[in-house]
């Protein structure tokens, strides 16, 4: 979830509000997401795994989570991921 709020506070701005042309918006759009799996890559698929094998030891699996995990390439797959961790953390209660 900290990487969703990190990756969301460095959005690029609407580009109708920021003045740009299209080409440039989806430029800082790739850019973005191209930020995004790289942080993502760098430390955080281990940790899932590790998370989703302790919950499903006590029982508790996500259908979203399976294989979304591996490959988040775009803020909307990174909040898939946490949602369904959520969801599950949920589950414990």
């Amino acid at each position: 979830m900290a990487l969703i709020r990190e990756r969301e506070a460095a959005k690029p701005a609407d580009p109708d509000a920021a003045g740009l042309d299209p080409d440039e918006a989806l430029r800082r759009a790739t850019e973005h997401d191209e930020e995004l799996r790289l942080t993502y890559r760098s430390g955080h698929p281990p940790r899932i795994v590790d998370l989703r094998e302790q919950l499903a030891g006590r029982g508790i699996r996500e259908g979203a989570l399976d294989g979304a995990y591996e490959s988040v390439s775009s803020e909307a797959e990174a909040w898939t991921v946490s949602t369904a961790l959520l969801v599950m953390a949920d589950r414990l209660r």
